[in-house]
């Protein structure tokens, strides 16, 4: 399907620029005459100077200097080794013959060695084929039914013959339909203009459908048809009159839950758990967008870049290929999973006080499985209820609450999602987010992905929860309104410098966390790493290696589904947020004290106590925000709130409500009582006390009663 005239017309531009540029000099009142010159065929087959220069003229490179000095001063600019043009006065038009791009019948003919042996060929717009006698016609000839111009003879009194010609519109109608040109209807009951040619279908505007036609009218009728044509203008080819176009139904391929198409120039690649496969489109029975086609080639290795195992114990592992060690970008992700990168240089630097525990190690391992299972997800187009979660890409450094660490690579990742999926970006900073009635006004049928970057502290995922896992619902400026129904609808990516907001088995359930190292930072980036800017700066090795990655995440995805990050940074981050700075500084004060843990103290002087340390948190933290806040800090430090309402022996509740929830309130006579144990707790006695404590309190409640 690509156009024959692509090449020699990207050539076309690249002199018309040069020209233009040059001639803009007049405005400064300096003048020059412009040429433009090619290597003449020889019999090395030299294209361009650098071949000439290494092959023909290798030795003897003054030659060619020779050459264009004693071509420039020829009359018809023909030398040895080079041809020039003179261009300084040249029209577009003029300069489109040079190439013969003016003409299908004259391109045709200067490249017929080449286009005769082809069934047909695209040129601009319209097909066209050499017959068995060697003369070209089109590849779509125009039918009578088709033919969307009359013809109208009349005579005047002296009996001369005047032809006009009259436009047809149903006519236009079923010549656009037979070229793929029609109406596709959106799931909101609008409609877009589409062109179908499998297996693409492309969207396109009004005023392309009426160029298609002007151009083969130019290439095919009487010249006064085409003036008719520019002459009506809209009222023959204007979007009201288009609005009539038959719709199309693409045979759009429904999204399979065990795999995955990856659509290129040439061939695509189809993904499962046991094997990735090139198919060429000739095997690809169904339509395509052709905005999710990949516009390079790509080449599919022989090998995975990463080879992830698990074995009978759930223990996970990895081995690079050589492939693997090129790629840039997964070298990036596992920098992004390596929390011991400072241990090990201070390791290396010959610091013995640092330790490499194999935990640490391991964990790194799984941290990068996670990420690239994560990247196979969000790859995949089919949406599965049971599986349903918004990918969380935040900082696994820890650090103040509101600090915002940033430049870890997690928006990268996102970036990398943005050149390979259609994708809708929102800005996470804004705080009125859940406000915005218009928030996914960009969001379309063909979107896949939406990238919430960088949401602020205390981000609130069950704003997203219909999102994650029910249809998804878009007020449109202007009034119009859809619902995408789940299987049609984005998945998302969400960073952060910050914790989310929320907890249970719901929140965990529709968020999918992976967390980011500080091995990239603010002092240290990945172009410093890599010495170029990714997706920019690629070359085709580097985006091949890209392509193949994607394929090999898809797998592991397939293979392994949904794998967890390690929890316990993710965790403590989570914990430390939900504290507050304000609340953890006074506690971290306050229970340095050991006469602070292990007994039991009253709530309301406990909280009396930390008014007093920050007395701006009376009106944001109650007595009930007070006490979640203490069971928060009791997770944080791994201590044990009020232990004494727990078995010694097994660790489980004594003592279970009605509704089976464990009773671990400590009240007495209308006091409720913190009790905050360490791992000293039960091995120094404290229980005891503890115990004598609440029986002595006991006591003293029946003496009064």
């Amino acid at each position: 399907n690509d156009r024959v005239d692509k090449r020699p017309r990207n050539f076309f531009y690249a002199v018309k620029n040069f020209k233009e540029y040059f001639r803009s000099l007049k405005n400064r009142d300096i003048y020059v005459e412009i040429y433009f010159g090619y290597v003449l065929k020889n019999a090395a087959g030299d294209k361009g100077i650098d071949d000439l220069l290494a092959n023909t003229l290798s030795g003897k490179e003054g030659e060619l200097q020779k050459d264009i000095a004693y071509t420039l001063n020829e009359k018809n600019l023909n030398g040895k080794y080079v041809r020039f043009h003179k261009i300084t006065t040249y029209t577009d038009h003029k300069l489109e013959e040079l190439w013969a791009l003016h003409s299908p019948y004259e391109f045709a003919k200067l490249h017929k060695d080449f286009l005769k042996d082809l069934p047909e060929f695209l040129f601009g717009r319209t097909r066209w084929k050499f017959t068995e006698e060697g003369k070209i016609e089109s590849a779509q000839p125009i039918e009578r039914d088709e033919q969307y111009w009359e013809a109208i003879e009349k005579h005047d009194r002296d009996g001369n013959t005047k032809t006009s010609y009259e436009f047809k519109y149903k006519r236009s109608r079923i010549f656009l339909n037979n070229r793929g040109y029609g109406r596709y209807q959106r799931i909101d009951g609008s409609f877009d203009f589409i062109h179908l040619e499998a297996p693409t279908v492309t969207t396109v505007q009004p005023w392309e459908i009426r160029d298609y036609i002007e151009e083969f009218t130019d290439m095919n009728a009487p010249e006064d048809v085409l003036e008719m044509i520019i002459r009506g203008g809209p009222q023959y080819l204007g979007p009201d009159k288009l609005s009539g176009l038959p719709f199309i139904v693409p045979n759009f391929a429904k999204p399979e839950r065990d795999k995955q198409i990856f659509y290129f120039k040439n061939l695509c690649w189809e993904v499962t758990a046991e094997s990735i496969k090139e198919l060429h489109y000739s095997s690809v029975s169904h339509h395509i967008w052709a905005d999710e086609m990949s516009g390079t080639a790509a080449n599919l290795l022989p090998l995975p870049l990463i080879d992830v195992s698990r074995d009978d114990t759930g223990e996970w592992d990895y081995r690079l290929t050589p492939a693997g060690e090129k790629c840039t970008f997964l070298r990036f992700l596992i920098n992004t999973s390596n929390f011991t990168w400072k241990k090990k240089k201070a390791i290396a630097a010959g610091d013995e006080r640092q330790n490499l525990d194999e935990t640490e190690e391991y964990e790194n391992k799984v941290h990068l499985i996670a990420k690239l299972a994560a990247i196979g997800y969000m790859m995949m187009d089919c949406k599965d209820k049971a599986n349903a979660r918004a990918v969380i890409a935040m900082d696994g450094k820890q650090s103040e609450v509101g600090a915002s660490n940033g430049r870890s690579g997690k928006s990268l990742v996102g970036e990398a999602f943005k050149q390979v999926r259609k994708t809708v970006v929102i800005n996470g900073k804004n705080s009125e987010m859940a406000k915005d009635n218009f928030l996914w006004d960009e969001v379309t049928e063909k979107t896949r992905l939406v990238f919430i970057d960088d949401v602020r502290a205390g981000f609130d995922l069950e704003f997203l929860f219909a999102n994650i896992t029910g249809d998804w619902t878009v007020n449109y400026k202007g009034g119009r309104r859809c619902t995408f129904p789940f299987t049609r609808s984005p998945k998302i990516y969400i960073t952060t410098n910050h914790a989310i907001k929320g907890d249970g088995s719901s929140f965990r359930a529709r968020q999918w966390v992976i967390a980011f190292s500080d091995y990239y930072n603010d002092t240290f980036s990945p172009l410093d790493d890599f010495g170029q800017l990714f997706f920019d700066e690629w070359d085709f090795e580097q985006w091949n290696l890209f392509w193949n990655l994607l394929a090999t995440c898809v797998q592991i995805y397939l293979r392994y589904g949904y794998v967890e990050s390690p929890a316990e940074r993710i965790e403590v981050r989570r914990l430390r947020q939900e504290m507050t700075e304000e609340f953890l500084s006074w506690a971290e004060e306050y229970f340095s004290d050991e006469c602070h843990r292990n007994t039991r103290l009253q709530r309301r002087d406990l909280y009396d106590a930390f008014i007093a340390y920050a007395p701006e948190q009376r009106k944001f933290c109650t007595a009930t925000t007070f006490k979640k806040r203490i069971i928060k800090y009791c997770e944080y430090k791994d201590y044990k709130f009020n232990p004494q309402k727990y078995d010694r022996l097994t660790g489980l509740p004594c003592d279970l409500d009605r509704d089976g929830q464990p009773v671990i309130d400590d009240k007495s006579a209308g006091i409720e009582y913190f009790t905050i144990g360490d791992a000293s707790f039960y091995g120094n006695g404290h229980d005891a006390d503890l115990l004598n404590s609440l029986s002595k309190t006991l006591d003293d409640d029946k003496d009064a009663f």
